[in-house]
């Protein structure tokens, strides 16, 4: 070496002392500079002074130029492992995670037993989600440092990320046997976390609790387990833990988390202002957690405040537009304030992503039914059942089991009581533990519960059917109901319905009475019952029905005023004016059927005058009622004004001239005021209008006989006693016709008879009044 080569090494030997010392006292400036220097020597081995460079630009925040001295270094010695880790590490500093494992992946086959190596590379991989590369890496680690329960935790971690939560589950559980003490705390939440997933929820509780036993001011500890409550169902002791993990986390009351998980425990327990107060703090904190929205917004609905609540189901809907829960509970809600239209706008987008929801299927369905469309509700009701039919397993075996019941109720009743004795007998061995009966009520609960969905839907589908006129397949759909449950109310109303449109009030009766026995005020059997009362004449009974409809709903005028025909039907006037004058109060939109019924009772009580006002009130709300007119005529006839009754009548006539009634009372008043031509006209109009009426042939024979035409009147007289054999009026005075008896004198005995007739009716009335 010359002289000048050994002074040069002199020097720079001299440097990078310097140097070193200085970048080991932490004085960086000063250590650039004598590295610096000793770099403008241009020494033949320069990789250590570029590498140590590197370490000082990357100490000081300066990484690209720490990156480009790690590569010099790289450049002059590439065999030097050191080198490629810390440009790797440097590279994953940067966020350039691909290269930084290149450059581990050298260093661990140039120096393949430094675990720090296998260390930095399985993070990156893990970072990187290539979580089988990692648990390599993590492999090898546990064999180079073996027993190492960090390791080993981590290796459990990575195989729970792959999902392979049987292995993972086994290992912590070997671990949680090897290392006793306060460590094995995080082993038995480790091994929660796998139980959760695999859906082992108690297991899953009782590690966590475990977990708690050994560190329990752990705040993550105390949130899980009472994360993992809410999934059982347990509110309130989900509660309790989750407010003591905000207590004991630092800015607890901060974690949006923790106070979404404790609003959600709120909600669960009804406590829904609390609830709010909760999510509303959390969504201070971040106000970007769809979630919190969605649930707020629950809470809003269950108060009625509805339109709070759909605000936040909008936003959540902005925040994540794919998540189809905001949808189904915004039109929910829109469907609860009656915007149906809206409603089915947005069950429609939730239908495109998922043809078979049930839930948004059967909404859909509902709002169509409340907007009176029909034909689309049916459909949809059709294809839920249809859906339920084919895809629940759950329902398929409701069905079959119903099916085979039938079956064999109609074959082997006998063999089918021995089997199921046998089966009962094995139940009741099985059923010798708590766990097993609580795990059958559970399922029974949930049996029931499928029944009761389908039992509905059936009955939707009737009660479209009833809509639409099709009573023979809705009475289809609800035998179909009462199959699988026998005692459906909704089902034997349904029935009941068919059967009073049908007008098979007698059968309908008994069902619609038991649905009402069992389903009280509420249900909708008690408007079919009163109407079917009604119409067999119990009116005594349709009038208490009625009321209890009235109390019930007062909006109700249709039952108001039946109630008030009930009275009118029992000659309980008092009551029926009462009705009247309730609605007239009340101001109903039609009001001029309640002003006909009062003008109708006060005409039944002989209060004519004001019979007439109520009259003319009633026509002055509906122009040319022909009902209305003709109650007036009779009024009027009752008042003995003739001719005013005879003009009131011929409008009827001209209003409605196919009506038989108005013809017969227009005669009444041709044959008082004595023109017995037309009165014969026009009980010859009513007679072809309807000839099996025997009052109108016993009418037109009177009138015969008063014209003298003696043969025509027994003609009539004869034809009227073919329809009422028994009636010993037309008998005798078919015999006094016969015998030639003067007619003033048929007359006068016709009017003593209705005159007995009229004190018996009173008598009877006068002793109603008094029970």
């Amino acid at each position: 070496m010359s002289k000048s080569s050994k002074k040069k090494q002199q020097e720079l030997t001299l440097l990078l002392q310097k140097g070193f010392g200085y970048f080991r006292s932490k004085n960086y400036p000063e250590a650039l500079r004598y590295l610096n220097q000793a770099l403008k020597l241009d020494p033949p081995n320069a990789d250590p002074i570029y590498f140590n460079r590197g370490l000082l630009y990357n100490t000081t925040g300066k990484h690209q130029k720490a990156l480009e001295d790690f590569t010099s270094a790289i450049q002059i010695n590439s065999k030097n492992a050191v080198y490629f880790s810390k440009r790797g590490e440097l590279l994953h500093k940067l966020g350039r995670d691909e290269e930084a494992v290149k450059d581990l992946t050298i260093a661990i086959n140039l120096s393949p037993k430094r675990p720090d190596y296998f260390q930095l590379r399985a993070n990156i991989y893990e970072l990187l989600g290539k979580f089988q590369l990692a648990i390599q890496d993590v492999n090898r680690l546990v064999e180079l440092i073996p027993n190492n329960l960090t390791l080993l935790t981590w290796r459990g971690q990575l195989l729970l990320k792959l999902n392979k939560l049987e292995e993972s589950a086994t290992l912590f559980r070997q671990l949680i046997k090897m290392f006793k003490g306060p460590s094995s705390a995080f082993l038995y939440y480790h091994l929660a976390e796998i139980l959760f997933k695999q859906q082992k929820i108690k297991e899953s509780i009782l590690n966590y609790q475990n977990a708690i036993k050994l560190s329990p001011n752990n705040h993550v500890f105390l949130f899980n387990l009472g994360h993992a409550l809410i999934k059982n169902e347990q509110f309130q002791d989900a509660l309790d833990y989750i407010s003591k993990a905000i207590k004991i986390a630092p800015n607890g009351n901060q974690n949006p988390n923790y106070l979404f998980a404790h609003g959600l425990c709120l909600l669960r327990t009804d406590e829904y202002q609390k609830a709010i107060l909760n999510f509303t703090r959390a969504l201070k904190v971040n106000p970007e957690f769809p979630s919190i929205y969605l649930y707020r917004g629950i809470c809003y609905n269950k108060l009625s405040q509805n339109n709070l609540a759909i605000e936040d189901f909008k936003i959540a809907i902005q925040l994540d537009p794919k998540q189809l829960e905001y949808y189904f509970h915004m039109s929910q809600c829109l469907a609860e304030i009656g915007e149906y239209q809206e409603a089915i706008q947005k069950i429609s987008i939730l239908l495109k992503s998922n043809p078979k929801d049930f839930r948004s299927y059967k909404l859909l369905a509902e709002c169509q039914f409340m907007i009176e469309e029909w034909e689309p509700s049916l459909k949809s009701f059709k294809v839920i059942y249809e859906n339920m039919k084919n895809d629940d397993p759950e329902i398929q075996k409701i069905l079959e089991k119903k099916s085979k019941e039938k079956k064999n109720e109609q074959g082997n009743e006998k063999e089918n009581k021995k089997e199921n004795e046998k089966e009962n007998e094995k139940e009741k061995e099985k059923e010798n533990k708590k766990e097993k009966e609580i795990e059958k009520e559970k399922i029974d609960d949930k049996v029931d519960q499928k029944s009761e969905l389908i039992i509905q839907v059936l009955c939707k589908i009737g009660q479209c059917y009833i809509k639409l006129e099709d009573l023979e397949n809705a009475e289809k759909y609800f035998h179909l109901a009462l199959e699988i449950q026998p005692n459906s109310v909704d089902a034997r109303t349904g029935r009941g319905a068919v059967r009073f449109l049908r007008k098979e009030y007698a059968k309908a009766l008994p069902d619609l009475e038991e649905c009402y026995n069992v389903g009280g005020k509420k249900t909708a059997a008690l408007t079919y019952l009163a109407d079917t009362c009604f119409f067999l004449g119990q009116f005594e009974k349709a009038a208490n029905y009625y009321e209890i409809i009235d109390k019930a709903d007062p909006k109700n005028e249709d039952a108001l005023f039946l109630c008030a025909q009930s009275y009118m039907k029992i000659a309980n006037f008092k009551l029926a004016i009462k009705k009247c004058k309730k609605a007239i109060l009340q101001e109903k939109k039609d009001l001029s059927r309640f002003y006909n019924l009062l003008g109708m009772a006060f005409t039944s009580i002989e209060k004519y005058p004001k019979s007439l006002k109520k009259y003319e009130k009633a026509l002055k709300l509906s122009k040319n009622n022909p009902v209305y007119l003709f109650n007036r005529a009779v009024t009027l006839l009752k008042m003995e004004q003739i001719e005013n009754a005879q003009k009131e009548l011929t409008t009827c006539c001209e209003l409605d001239p196919k009506n038989d009634g108005y013809h017969f009372w227009l005669a009444k008043c041709h044959s008082q005021l004595k023109e017995n031509e037309k009165s014969i006209k026009q009980l010859t109009i009513a007679i072809e209008l309807k000839s099996d009426e025997p009052q109108y042939y016993f009418a037109r024979g009177l009138e015969y006989a008063q014209i003298g035409e003696k043969e025509l009147s027994l003609n009539d007289l004869k034809k009227a006693l073919s329809f009422d054999k028994e009636n010993e009026h037309y008998l005798s005075l078919i015999e006094k016709i016969k015998n030639d008896k003067p007619l003033n004198e048929i007359e006068k005995e016709n009017e003593n008879e209705k005159k007995e007739e009229n004190e018996k009716k009173e008598k009877n009335e006068k002793e109603e009044e008094k029970k």
